[in-house]
């Protein structure tokens, strides 16, 4: 149920090659790395074929409508079913021969190298165990491009024999024109013309030919003699390839791994976002908290301010009563000099009045309601305790009651 599938019941691996699914579908340009949301359907053998290759491969125009031969020798790469063989041999001409090619650098394409590219490429045919039709076809064209791709590319070169024939064909053909009569003497002149300017073309294109084959038999000499310092080069790049081969299955190994971690991340980003999102649904909770307790503080400012204003009303009171405390202050002060001596020495033992006395009316009041002593004729013996905390004025009260009532006690205090 491949063109079914979802996540996360897709298939993940195929054969021990991790599916890359962002290829398909426009996942990638879609969700980026969030492959839970990716479409897992694969709807066509096209599409299951991205599946193994790297995004930026499977995203080129030539993958759908032409199959790219890079592309395509990746599957062959790739692809759990093909054998061992197979893999090798793709491995080896997309390495060796079709990147070669595409980063075209001609110093190295010399004639040993040329004649092994066809190598491989005979090697993979022949590995792909096709019917023995279709792999001899395959065999010969590789041949026949071996051989003449020149010629096939620029056009067929006359051949020596080939122009030997042909002239043997237009000297038969005079000797025809010649005996036959019947056609008039301006008609055979043109034809005998004609084929005399045939003779000079051949006689100038077998001149030519000869000559181009001279230059190939020297070119040919200069070759041989190369060739075997090219196959001890070649011997050595070979040994390269190898390695470097080896070298490149280790990266693509890595970069398979390094996907996988990237998957890991992603999740692990997922998950971020998630918490993210959380904490800004908390974060909306608290202000929405902090709102409401903005109100209450508000509120309570409010009731502050309705405080402070009765509170400065009170001290408004309290000033005025200072105010008027202050007036009987200053009636109530006792000069020094002018105030009344005191009785005789023995008979008033109270300490020094504190000029400064101010206020305590209340408590003055009540001392005065204690002892009674509106009716002097009605006055008993009494004793009052002043009780308090320490430094609250227990003793100043006393002294100032004391002298304030030192005349009415004529007995002395």
């Amino acid at each position: 149920h491949i063109h079914t599938q979802s996540s996360p019941n897709h298939i993940k691996d195929y054969k021990g090659f991790w599916l890359n699914y962002r290829n398909i579908n426009n996942n990638n340009n879609r969700h980026k790395g969030a492959e839970d949301k990716y479409d897992y359907r694969v709807s066509s053998h096209v599409d299951f074929a991205k599946l193994f290759l790297q995004p930026f491969m499977a995203h080129m125009t030539g993958f759908n409508d032409s199959c790219d031969m890079s592309a395509l020798l990746g599957l062959l790469c790739q692809v759990g079913d093909f054998s061992q063989d197979i893999k090798d041999a793709a491995f080896k001409i997309r390495s060796e021969v079709r990147n070669k090619w595409a980063h075209c650098d001609f110093s190295d394409w010399t004639q040993v190298f040329f004649l092994r590219c066809f190598q491989l490429m005979e090697e993979l045919v022949r590995s792909l165990k096709l019917s023995t039709s279709v792999e001899q076809k395959c065999v010969q064209d590789l041949r026949d491009w071996e051989q003449r791709g020149v010629q096939l590319v620029l056009g067929q070169v006359i051949d020596k024999d080939l122009l030997i024939v042909i002239q043997q064909d237009v000297a038969q053909m005079e000797s025809t024109l010649l005996q036959q009569k019947a056609s008039t003497d301006s008609e055979v002149a043109k034809l005998a013309d004609q084929f005399k300017s045939l003779k000079e073309v051949f006689a100038q294109t077998e001149e030519r030919l000869e000559l181009g084959q001279a230059t190939l038999r020297r070119d040919v000499d200069t070759l041989g003699q190369n060739v075997t310092e090219i196959e001890g080069r070649v011997t050595t790049f070979e040994d390269d390839q190898e390695r470097l081969a080896e070298q490149v299955h280790s990266l693509e190994d890595r970069e398979t791994n390094v996907e996988r971690e990237l998957g890991v991340v992603t999740q692990n980003v997922e998950r971020i976002d998630e918490s993210l999102t959380d904490f800004q649904e908390r974060q909306k909770d608290l202000n929405s908290r902090v709102a409401a307790e903005q109100v209450v503080q508000d509120q309570r400012l409010q009731t502050l301010e309705e405080g402070q204003t009765e509170l400065e009303q009170r001290v408004d009171c309290v000033q005025s009563w200072q105010q008027e405390v202050s007036q009987s202050l200053a009636k109530l002060q006792i000069d020094e000099e002018s105030k009344p001596g005191k009785p005789a020495e023995g008979y008033f033992k109270i300490p020094d009045r504190n000029k400064w006395f101010s206020g305590r009316q209340k408590e003055l009041e009540n001392l005065d309601a204690k002892f009674d002593i509106s009716d002097l004729s009605n006055v008993s013996h009494k004793q009052l305790a002043i009780s308090g905390l320490g430094g609250c004025g227990k003793t100043c009260l006393a002294i100032e009651y004391s002298w304030r009532l030192q005349d009415t006690y004529q007995g002395g205090v």
